[in-house]
């Protein structure tokens, strides 16, 4: 783990930095943080040798007393489904774990928490894990109210962080008071409509987009984007002004599009559907 190492995705940068100050010094404030974020939920948790692990598609402690899934998104699901398919080779953004318990941490910048990723976390423990839903609010408050009278450097770090982050919640707010659509609203194959293909991974650090057209043809369109969602705000740009050369019913901000998610190595793609309007 390295506080300076840049991320081009947004969230995971922001995770990054966040997951760093956590662990310094034997990851000390991981107690005090969870106490104020997850309240009674840690209270039979065995704090010795706390640890943070970032990005890792393993569970690296397993087989544990108490296992959650911590997401931390601006809005919480409104009718959160249990039943989806597994279709995500999931890469949680974090794992927070000591003696007895294992969090894995999901992280969205916008809007809410994905109900096909979570499901497809859960194949990370042996047992069915708990969903915790938080806020960047409440974890700005949280970091807000550790007690850093004797770890001046921890406070100096958090309090850039607040400064620096502060108003991204307030944003998501201006977002969802405007009326935009939600980001993700549906995850079903669309093979015979007008899709993109966004292909790419963590580990490649680099993502593609094409464009599958119903005759079967794909023409590449971007080579050089840093993540899946700075890949669909380009979709969303790239169709509010070229919409009349595609085959594509065009509803301003309401347009629903249809991006398959490509992983190299992953044996099934992903199909989301979302709305124009969420990524401009």
């Amino acid at each position: 783990m390295n506080l300076f190492k840049y991320y081009g995705q947004y969230e995971n940068h922001l995770t990054n930095i966040l997951m760093n100050i956590l662990s310094m010094h034997n990851a000390e404030l991981t107690r005090p943080f969870l106490n104020l974020l997850i309240g009674e939920t840690t209270k039979n948790f065995n704090h010795e040798k706390n640890q943070i692990k970032l990005f890792s598609p393993i569970n690296p402690n397993p087989n544990v007393e108490f296992e959650y899934i911590l997401g931390i998104a601006p809005h919480k699901r409104k009718l959160p489904n249990n039943e989806l398919a597994e279709n995500l080779d999931s890469i949680p953004d974090a794992w927070i774990f000591g003696g007895n318990f294992t969090i894995l941490v999901e992280v969205k910048v916008r809007g809410t928490l994905d109900d096909s990723q979570l499901v497809a976390h859960q194949a990370k423990f042996s047992k069915p894990a708990k969903v915790i839903e938080s806020s960047w609010q409440k974890v700005f408050e949280s970091l807000n109210k550790l007690d850093l009278s004797t770890k001046p450097i921890e406070a100096f770090l958090i309090q850039q962080f607040l400064s620096e982050y502060k108003d991204m919640n307030m944003n998501a707010e201006r977002r969802r008071s405007s009326g935009m659509p939600r980001e993700i609203i549906g995850g079903v194959s669309k093979e015979h409509e007008v899709y993109f293909i966004i292909s790419g991974s963590k580990q490649t650090d680099f993502y593609t987009v094409d464009l599958h057209l119903p005759s079967g043809s794909v023409k590449r369109l971007n080579d050089s984007l840093s993540g899946i969602q700075e890949s669909r705000r380009w979709i969303a740009s790239y169709l509010k002004y070229n919409h009349k050369d595609i085959n594509i019913s065009f509803d301003g901000d309401k347009t629903i599009i249809n991006d398959r998610c490509v992983k190299p190595g992953r044996s099934k793609d992903a199909w989301n559907q979302w709305r124009l309007g969420s990524y401009l």
